[in-house]
């Protein structure tokens, strides 16, 4: 089981949390997408494949990068405005509570690459801000 990674990311004047884990026996990783402590987007992916190569655990570290960062991504890219952008005056809708609320992998639509450039909003790119964070964490174990 390897250490996952958290981050809390502002948005649009709220602020979000990302949070992707190992799943340690089951041999899944799950990242969600959380505002006020609901869960509003979840994905999940398999890296039972991965265990027989020698080398398996700097993939799924990789792996497990890759999609928190893609979430991450997503969010400021505005793909979840539908569901994090409710008018003032209701509340955001948990999980729980709405149907569409939450997706796993293979509900996503596959993204071309144009799709997948990270916002011009900062002069410094998603990854350069993701790897220095990650780094400070890292830095503080």
């Amino acid at each position: 089981m390897l250490f996952g990674y958290n981050t809390n990311i502002p948005y649009k004047g709220k602020m979000y949390h990302v949070q992707t884990e190992d799943t340690g026996d089951r041999h899944t990783l799950i990242t969600l997408l959380y505002y006020e402590g609901a869960i509003l987007r979840s994905k999940k992916a398999s890296y039972a494949d991965l265990l027989r190569l020698p080398d398996f655990e700097p993939r799924v570290r990789e792996m497990m990068k890759e999609q928190h960062k893609d979430m991450l991504k997503s969010l400021i890219a505005g793909k979840f405005d539908e569901i994090v952008l409710e008018p003032a005056d209701k509340p955001l809708q948990s999980a729980a509570n709405t149907d569409n609320a939450v997706k796993t992998a293979s509900d996503e639509p596959e993204h071309t690459a144009e799709e997948k450039e990270p916002s011009k909003r900062s002069s410094r790119s998603l990854d350069d801000i993701l790897l220095e964070h990650i780094s400070r964490k890292v830095k503080d174990r």
